[in-house]
């Protein structure tokens, strides 16, 4: 996230340089941090109540990202924007999974993680509805291609086992907010909630052992509450 931050300032350091001699495209640099709710479904695993009881913590799941966008559409008092960003999740609620899916070893006992995460690209389409002249209305959805997924468990100190990482590049879900942004000259703050989530059922964590009966369904939509900080800068 520093490095987000870091890259965040340049932009707006360069773009102060030369802004007088030059008008630039309607570009908008945005970062994003976020908070989810646990997902805690273990279907009929045979520990389900222990890890419920240990883990009352109703939210845990964070994530953040940056993405430039690009204004492709501009009329009165509506605006469309699209581009390209990076997004990266961490789920924190202690859970077993699947090891065998990494093939990196193939022991036939139960491990348990604490450190999901999930890095990936996005390809965001934003649509804005000027509300009064500092405040917009935001409609915001976009798929996101995963990259990576790297498992650990933070109790498990000097477990060879751990981490367990893989690679792709696949469709794994889509997502719709609604937000407000606040303007500020160039820098705008926004507060957004997630109203749909659909997305491929995560064979690491749903499987055999927690009695998934889903063997045959790929899709699901389901959405935990999702809230998130978005601000940025736009030239």
């Amino acid at each position: 996230m520093i490095k987000i931050i870091i890259i965040f300032l340049l932009i707006i350091f360069f773009h102060t340089k030369i802004s007088s001699q030059n008008k630039l495209p309607n570009w908008k640099f945005q970062m994003n941090i976020g908070i989810e709710k646990h997902d805690k479904r273990l279907f009929n695993f045979p520990d389900r109540e222990m890890l419920l009881e240990n883990q009352p913590e109703k939210w845990g799941t964070f994530t953040q990202g940056f993405s430039f966008i690009r204004r492709i559409l501009n009329k009165k008092y509506f605006s469309l924007f699209s581009g390209l960003g990076i997004t990266t999740e961490v789920a924190t609620f202690m859970r077993p999974f699947n090891h065998l899916y990494f093939k990196q070893d193939f022991h036939k006992f139960l491990l348990f993680q604490n450190r999901y995460y999930k890095s990936g690209i996005f390809i965001p389409t934003n649509a804005k509805i000027k509300i009064l002249s500092n405040i917009n209305f935001n409609l915001e959805f976009y798929p996101v291609v995963n990259m990576q997924r790297s498992i650990y468990n933070s109790n498990s100190v000097g477990d060879n086992n751990f981490p367990y990482k893989s690679s792709e590049f696949k469709f794994t879900k889509f997502l719709t907010n609604i937000g407000v942004n606040y303007l500020y000259k160039n820098l705008f703050i926004g507060l957004y909630y997630r109203i749909y989530n659909y997305q491929e059922i995560d064979k690491i964590i749903f499987y055999n052992v927690v009695n998934n009966r889903r063997e045959n369904q790929k899709w699901e939509s389901y959405n935990p509450m999702h809230l998130k900080i978005l601000m940025g800068y736009a030239w």
